[in-house]
């Protein structure tokens, strides 16, 4: 690894990998990794992960436990009969043909005396690592972007390389697959996610996760304690207000190119779910807390009217400034993005208020997305947010009958924008030119004579070269019809012209 790092990258393969001499010498290390920079377009900085490794052959012999794994669950559908087990034996084949590689990353210094502490080599399985994400659900995968997220915002700044790794989420992601591969309803994602958070904490707490490849290793052996506590702190706090939490983690996620989706409005999110009463987002004047409004009289002497008014205003201005002047009155926070309040508790049923105005919020969004997938994407995808969109204005027609108007008009809105992603289809369908029919008269020409044969007329053969079909599964003949041959009779001297009969075959 020493020469990997001060020599070997820095002279030349530095160089190779696109690196330019700053970002060369900028370099820092880790045992078994190299951390250097890229830039895009705009000269952000993209950070990049070079890994020295040396590929082998496939290690039958430390990863016989993972294919022959006995307590691998296997769930039966009791209505259809069929068997759910994760990796599947076809699975387990295909990952077995690929070659795995050797990272010279060793053992970190900690306190305390480990067997394989002098082992320099460790075997890693990036194919097969890759190859199992392919063959995970979407729900699956959503919940381990969920999970990185979490780790990239919390966790990633603090221990840096030095705690929880994303190669430890990973794996605790396959052993959650591995335990019940049915159990990840798209419906009912965000209890899936919880659990899944709750099972890596307890590996945390007992600090052992073992290798999904090689079982008898423990992936947190040589992480410090201090680590493991604060990843397993963070995660407690996510179970606490996971909404919040995540709030602030996904809005960290940028599109690489800024001709995408529109983003969500995560401060338009976080202020419908802070607010502790929802009608106030309907309405925000309807709780004011300001001065109260004085009633007006009426008197019939314009006089007395007048100076009514002039008594009022005088009012109001004292209590105003009386309401101004009360050290009571909490202070109006900013409203900022960067404003989210991690202690935040949500309650567990929102009012339908609130409930309206997230449901507006996803609905406008989803229709966004659309929108944008109609100009830049397929089609398919256009329905399906426009799907999705049209699910939760089912949901916000079930609320409250009440929201009758604004049902009805995300409905139109979404058969609009449906019957024009149809009718573009259609007309891409209708603009490609239909294909050149294939000639087929010389084939006949040239093969009809060897369907007729001693006045015997081939049906079979000759059905199959006209008209390029399957061949008839009767053999047809004119013997039975007529047996003996037309005579020419001649008809005063002369021969009459050829006839030509049809003849419909039995």
């Amino acid at each position: 690894m020493n020469y990997f790092k001060n020599a070997l990258f820095p002279n030349s393969l530095g160089r190779a990998l696109g690196f330019d001499e700053l970002a060369i010498s900028e370099a820092n290390s880790i045992p078994g990794k190299i951390f250097c920079n890229l830039t895009d377009e705009d000269d952000n900085p993209i950070p990049c992960e070079v890994i020295p490794s040396v590929a082998i052959e496939w290690p039958a012999e430390q990863t016989f436990e993972f294919i022959m794994r006995e307590e691998r669950p296997t769930i039966t559908d009791r209505r259809t009969g069929y068997r759910y087990r994760w990796p599947t034996d076809d699975m387990l084949k295909e990952i077995k043909s690929l070659n795995c590689v050797l990272v010279p990353k060793g053992y970190w210094s900690k306190k305390g005396n480990y067997q394989d502490a002098n082992i320099e080599w460790e075997i890693a399985f990036p194919k097969a690592e890759r190859y199992i994400e392919t063959r995970m659900s979407h729900a699956q995968i959503r919940c381990f972007l969920f999970l990185l997220s979490i780790h990239k915002t919390f966790i990633e700044p603090v221990s840096l390389q030095h705690g929880l790794l994303t190669e430890h989420i990973r794996c605790h992601m396959y052993w959650e697959c591995e335990s019940n591969y049915r159990d990840w309803p798209e419906h009912r994602l965000g209890t899936k996610l919880l659990k899944v958070i709750t099972n890596l904490t307890n590996r945390l707490s007992k600090g052992v996760l073992p290798d999904y490849f090689i079982k008898q290793k423990n992936l947190l052996e040589n992480i410090p304690k201090k680590y493991l506590q604060f990843a397993q702190r963070i995660f407690h706090d996510v179970l606490q207000s996971p909404a919040v939490y995540f709030m602030r983690a996904l809005r960290n996620l940028r599109y690489t190119s800024g001709k995408f989706y529109l983003p969500l409005d995560h401060k338009e999110l976080y202020k419908i779910v802070a607010q502790s009463q929802g009608i106030k987002i309907i309405n925000p004047n309807l709780l004011s807390t300001g001065p109260p409004n004085l009633r007006r009289k009426k008197y019939n002497d314009p006089d007395l009217q007048w100076k009514h008014i002039q008594e009022l205003r005088t009012k109001e201005k004292v209590l105003k400034k009386k309401f101004d002047k009360n050290p009571d009155k909490p202070e109006e926070k900013r409203d900022s993005i960067d404003s989210i309040d991690l202690t935040l508790t949500c309650e567990k049923q929102f009012d339908i208020y609130k409930i309206k105005a997230i449901l507006q919020l996803f609905i406008n969004s989803f229709i966004d997305i659309a929108k944008t997938s109609l100009r830049i994407s397929n089609k398919d995808q256009t329905l399906f947010y426009l799907k999705q969109a049209w699910y939760l204005t089912k949901i916000l027609e079930d609320t409250a009958s009440g929201f009758a108007v604004e049902v009805r008009e995300y409905k139109e809105t979404i058969a609009r924008e449906e019957e024009a992603c149809k009718k573009m289809a259609a007309k891409e369908i209708s603009d490609i030119p239909p294909n050149t029919p294939m000639r087929n008269s010389v084939q006949f020409d040239f093969t009809f004579q060897q369907q007729v044969k001693n006045n015997l007329v081939n049906l079979n053969n000759l059905n199959s070269t006209f008209n390029g079909t399957a061949p008839l599964q009767k053999t047809q003949s004119f013997q039975h019809i007529k047996k003996e041959r037309l005579k020419v009779v001649e008809v005063n001297g002369n021969v009459p012209r050829k006839s030509v009969a049809f003849i419909e075959a039995k």
